[in-house]
């Protein structure tokens, strides 16, 4: 949907109503194409950050509640054993 060409010399308030939704509509295309790329970029960051260290967390609950493992196995693999 394009916007219809307005004469140079209009000030905003004479702009139409569907003119103002138009280019509404544009600003906020505009804003979710920046929201995406930073969104991406973030979840890159995260990658190797957040999402490995809630993983890390999850398996060493997963571990500790784990009643058929030895504390000698769940320690094994630890550097603070």
């Amino acid at each position: 949907m394009r916007m219809k060409e307005t004469p140079k010399n209009l000030t905003p308030d004479m702009f139409l109503p569907e003119q103002i939704a138009q280019a509404d509509a544009a600003k906020l295309l505009d804003e979710d194409t920046v929201l995406a790329e930073y969104t991406e970029r973030l979840d890159a960051l995260r990658k190797n950050g957040v999402n490995k260290v809630s993983a890390l967390t999850q398996e060493i609950a997963a571990v500790r509640k784990n009643k058929l493992i030895s504390a000698e196995e769940k320690y094994s693999d630890c550097s603070l054993s």
